[in-house]
């Protein structure tokens, strides 16, 4: 197995948005926990 994942937990603001965009870019496979599913960010990448 070659896929790369990871797991980040805040990434609904600061570094935690931060952190995931930069693995996401890098074609990991993110896993991101975030406090409330309305934070700003947590579109950006969220699919169901």
């Amino acid at each position: 197995m070659s896929d790369k994942a990871v797991l980040i937990t805040g990434a609904g603001g600061g570094i935690g948005v931060s952190t995931t965009a930069a693995f996401a870019d890098r074609g990991y496979r993110v896993y991101a926990g975030v406090r409330r599913s309305t934070a700003p960010a947590f579109g950006r990448w969220c699919w169901t």
